[in-house]
């Protein structure tokens, strides 16, 4: 029985509201999230979506919207966010549900739920903002107290000993508190009743850049809001017990290597999980942003996203082999061609969406990329995000080396112990170690890479 957790949802079913005003990859997010959710979620997991799950103004609005995830496998438990507008009394909408013969959805609001060994707990909370209007401190005071409310439920109910997870819509901290060094309500609740992780929601767009992810005064902190989490489910993991990793286990035995292409690495002198770790990229690709194909200037190293509109073709000559794909989105079309790759052949689908990372041109109107990276639209692996280019050896791929590298991350983040004290992290403004080493491989911005850099060179 697995958990899992993503806020901000912004359905719209019955009255279709535009989310694009955050960004271009909110274009149909309904079904991204849908996608990822019946990759993941079997009828025996739990899913919390922590606020903002509607905009409908009446509970009776709602209806489309709860119809659509009474279709999706799992419960759900689902906390108030800020717009969720139609949330009423916990009764009214329980009896709302089972009127509608909408099954396993509960609500978490001054209580708590027992989940395997983990106790589930949290509240709305309120905007910390420094704009005096939005900083109410009734509210905030008022949400303290259901958080309060929502903890001691669960010990009640279930014991002290089993961890305890908090959710939040609004962040329990923001930057400006941390500059400051300035506490929250928030945080100390979180503090004295021996939380260590908490996950929140609220931020969008733009404002993901000012998001807190990972330890802070000991309280592991994590955005999932539907953009920050690029519309997947996050899966909450059992509580990571302390524990010292070892950094000079054999590269060979790390996810992903095997006796075969540890010699690859060997090359690159990577011999152990140390070395696997710090071997820092050269530089980074901003892979994150898509242009419409009609859009792109002769020559432009570019992300697209675009349906296959054929089958491969293939093309034979004397020298080479030709495979060729095209491509298109709402403005225009593309030839894809790739030279030598027979196992393309029957790689993409009619009608299914990918991306496509690579130089294009341009010929009288006729768009052309060759040779580019690709994976199915949502992956975000070697494409969607911004991705890191290392330097390489014969027969080693940068698409594998960065395979092996993430899986090397997984495996300490959350386990390095920080040598710096948490006073001079402050005075310094220096990020922990265990973000640090994640950013400056995989940073989500380029801010993230330049903390990260920072702390470590």
């Amino acid at each position: 029985m697995s958990i899992y957790a993503i806020g901000d949802l912004h359905l719209s079913f019955k009255d279709p509201k535009p989310m694009n005003i955050f960004g271009e990859n909110w274009e149909k997010h309904e079904e991204k999230i849908k996608l990822d959710w019946l990759s993941k979620v079997k009828e025996n997991d739990t899913v919390i979506l922590i606020g903002d799950f509607s905009w409908a103004m009446k509970l009776q609005d709602t209806l489309l919207d709860f119809q659509f995830i009474n279709q999706l496998p799992g419960k759900k438990i689902l906390l108030k966010g800020n717009h969720d507008y139609w949330w009423t009394t916990v009764t009214n909408m329980k009896k709302f549900l089972e009127e509608n013969d909408i099954e396993n959805v509960d609500f978490l609001h001054n209580n708590s739920f027992k989940i395997e060994k983990k106790i589930i707990c949290g509240t709305r909370g309120w905007n910390l903002s420094e704009n005096e209007e939005d900083n109410n401190l009734k509210m905030i005071n008022r949400e303290a107290t259901r958080l309060k409310l929502s903890i001691e439920d669960g010990i009640q109910k279930y014991g002290n000993d089993l961890e305890k997870i908090a959710f939040l819509h609004y962040p329990p901290i923001i930057q400006s508190n941390i500059s400051k060094n300035e506490s929250t309500v928030f945080m100390q609740i979180l503090k004295e009743y021996n939380i260590k992780r908490c996950y929140y929601g609220h931020l969008h767009g733009k404002s993901i850049k000012n998001a807190i992810n990972g330890f802070y005064n000991e309280i592991e902190l994590k955005l999932i809001s539907s953009d920050g989490v690029n519309f997947k489910l996050e899966k909450i993991t059992f509580e990571r017990e302390s524990r010292m990793i070892d950094l000079n286990k054999e590269v060979q035995y790390v996810k992903n290597v095997g006796p075969n292409r540890v010699k690859l690495l060997n090359k690159l002198n990577i011999y152990t999980l140390k070395d696997l770790i710090t071997y820092f990229p050269r530089n980074h690709e901003d892979r994150s942003v898509a242009k419409n194909i009609a859009d792109c200037e002769d020559g432009e190293t570019v992300l697209i996203k675009a349906k296959a509109m054929s089958k491969i073709a293939e093309i034979r000559t004397r020298r080479v082999t030709i495979y060729r794909l095209i491509v298109s989105d709402d403005s225009s079309s593309c030839v894809i061609t790739w030279f030598n790759q027979r196992y393309l052949k029957d790689k993409f689908k009619i009608g299914e969406s990918y991306t496509f990372y690579g130089k294009i041109t341009n010929k009288g109107g006729t768009f052309e990329m060759s040779s580019p990276v690709y994976e199915e639209e949502g992956v975000d692996k070697n494409t969607g995000r911004i991705v890191p280019i290392y330097p390489l050896t014969a027969r080693l791929s940068q698409n594998m080396l960065r395979k092996i590298i993430e899986a090397g991350i997984d495996e300490v983040y959350g386990n390095l112990e920080e040598d710096i004290p948490d006073y001079i992290l402050k005075k310094y403004n220096l990020i922990n170690i265990n973000d640090a080493y994640k950013n400056i491989h995989f940073p989500k911005t380029n801010d993230d890479f330049i903390q990260a850099k920072k702390r470590l060179v």
